[in-house]
């Protein structure tokens, strides 16, 4: 039995275009968790040095999570492109968004299990919770008929100017 998802006029922004879902949001959030702390870390007058340490044992930890969150800031820059000034690239982007987010999802996940690796895989559970939610939102991406809907729509605007 087939099912026709349709969408009610809450779950479209004012260009017409479906709304990411929380999910988007949560998966957009931990991939760039990197820049986030990196942000917070800022606030922390005293010592940045030492909020940055504590969530990440060395610089090449935080370099490696800061490129795992090159696509995710570029879905970003798209979605806020989604206008009727967006252009060609940011559709591009944006349509391939999905892509872009589970290929986030995997060198993340390789970039937890290589720290793991290197605390000689002592049971954390940070480490155990990131693993847990990278699987269920990549199995989220590629499963919801929702997210595949978002990421088919751009808005289209005509070239006329009235």
């Amino acid at each position: 039995m087939s099912q026709n998802i349709i969408y009610e006029p809450k779950d479209f922004d004012r260009y017409h275009v479906l709304k990411p879902t929380f999910g988007f949001w949560l998966l957009v959030a931990i991939q760039l968790r990197a820049i986030l702390i990196a942000v917070v870390s800022i606030t922390f007058p005293d010592d940045r040095a030492f909020f940055l340490g504590f969530t990440y044992p060395d610089s090449t930890s935080f370099i490696f999570q800061a490129l795992i969150a090159i696509p995710a800031t570029t879905l970003c820059i798209a979605l806020a492109r989604r206008t009727e000034n967006g252009r060609d690239f940011s559709a591009w982007v944006w349509k391939r968004g999905k892509l872009l987010l589970l290929l986030g999802c995997v060198a993340d996940t390789v970039g937890i299990l290589l720290q793991a690796s290197m605390n000689q895989w002592l049971f954390e559970w940070i480490t155990a919770v990131l693993l847990l939610l990278n699987f269920w939102l990549a199995v989220y991406m590629i499963r919801s008929r929702r997210m595949r809907d978002v990421f088919r729509d751009w808005p289209e605007f005509s070239s006329k100017k009235d």
